[in-house]
């Protein structure tokens, strides 16, 4: 009887135990949320704004280079110089589709915060699952 006795008490110490630990971590919990999201959306917007100006300067260079190009070809023609003309135009153009992205990016965590958390999340998810 002893035994069982002592096995109950133990039993009933490892429940409160137990159910202190839950208390305490739902109230870090609680704590911290609050900051994890102002976190992330924080750093996504620095994120996307950095992005965008460095695809910016890019865009600029490579358009810069294309006019560089076509008037170094003057009016002789030239097929590697076209050729690396388009080229460069064509880097320019996804270099600003990557600032359209990313500014889209920025306008959704002002607009809608939550909904771009969820997006956050669901990569993160879809990343680390594989």
């Amino acid at each position: 009887m002893q035994n069982a006795n002592d096995m109950e008490v133990h039993q009933q110490h490892a429940i409160e135990w137990l159910s202190r630990i839950a208390q305490e971590g739902e109230e870090h919990v609680r704590e911290q949320a609050p900051l994890l999201v102002g976190e992330i959306l924080n750093w996504g917007i620095f994120t996307h704004i950095f992005v965008s100006i460095v695809f910016l300067l890019v865009a600029c260079v490579f358009v810069y280079l294309a006019d560089r190009i076509i008037k170094l070809s003057g009016r002789r023609p030239a097929d590697e110089l076209f050729v690396l003309s388009v080229l460069c135009i064509g880097i320019a153009l996804i270099s600003v589709v990557i600032v359209v992205l990313n500014v889209f990016w920025l306008v959704q965590i002002f607009l809608a915060p939550r909904l771009y958390l969820i997006d956050w999340l669901s990569d993160l998810v879809v990343s680390t699952t594989g």
